[in-house]
């Protein structure tokens, strides 16, 4: 059943995830480029890592059991997402969403 605190996680996960081959792994990519530089933003990155481990961290472990991780660097930003995946992929695709590859770059038809 859809939430908004799903919901929320859903736009997230459709926005930046990134599925690859490993089941117990996926990433979420942050649009940092639109936040500026790393070097010019050291202070904003740790602002969003304390954001993602107060606030996305205990919503993943509570609805899918998945730890989360906050991860920078100059090439990017990104929340890594691990655990078991299959009810995350489950509901996701009840949405027509398939979990392989870069989510955003994808159509999803339903």
């Amino acid at each position: 059943m859809m939430n908004t605190d799903k919901a929320y996680l859903y736009g997230l996960i459709i926005g930046g995830g990134v599925f690859g081959n490993n089941e117990d792994t996926f990433r979420i990519e942050l649009p940092y480029k639109k936040w500026g530089s790393f070097a010019e933003s050291s202070s904003r990155v740790e602002e969003i890592q304390n954001d993602i481990m107060r606030y996305l961290s205990p919503l993943f472990r509570s609805i899918y059991g998945l730890s989360v991780s906050y991860q920078s660097s100059r090439s990017g930003w990104w929340i890594l997402c691990e655990g078991d995946t299959s009810s995350l992929i489950t509901d996701l695709s009840q949405y027509g969403i398939v979990c392989s590859g870069n989510l955003r770059t994808k159509r999803h038809a339903r």
